[in-house]
């Protein structure tokens, strides 16, 4: 077996965890946390999720870029043309993922107000963004192995 196949199991293994775990708070808790029914259950899985999820994101993007190395010189990585399309995209959605995270670290989850239906609101459009975002990472890793 390859180090190439040992990284792609790794890759698709932590998007698994991560993409998943995404999946699961925007299907399962979000609906009820935004009509601020549930709001602790919400907060009470995220604080279980994070460090698994956090884990499989930092494995995702290391062996990744290992990847999209072997796909593209590096200095093409930002083409954003022919074969190096998709890595170009899945580094432009890892950008918005990363400024997602921070503004909701700074902003929303610094003095959390639950009881606000506009913050819900907030941070509901947040989950939702890297939700999507997520499933756009497993779109573009699908093309990238099966184009």
């Amino acid at each position: 077996m390859s180090i190439y196949a040992i990284m792609q199991f790794l890759h698709v293994l932590a998007a698994t965890v991560w993409i998943g775990g995404h999946l699961v708070l925007a299907l399962a808790y979000l609906p009820a946390f935004v009509r601020g029914r549930d709001v602790e259950s919400l907060f009470a899985f995220e604080k279980k999720y994070h460090v698994w999820g956090m884990g499989a994101l930092v494995v995702a993007v290391l062996t990744g870029l290992a990847m999209a190395h072997v796909h593209c010189l590096p200095v093409r990585w930002l083409s954003f043309s022919g074969g190096c399309l998709p890595v170009s995209l899945k580094l432009l959605f890892l950008l918005v993922t990363v400024g997602l995270a921070v503004d909701a670290r700074l902003r929303l989850l610094r003095c959390p107000k639950p009881e606000s239906r506009r913050w819900r609101i907030d941070l509901a459009i947040h989950i939702g963004m890297v939700t999507v975002l997520g499933v756009g990472f497993l779109v573009l890793g699908w093309l990238i192995r099966f184009g």
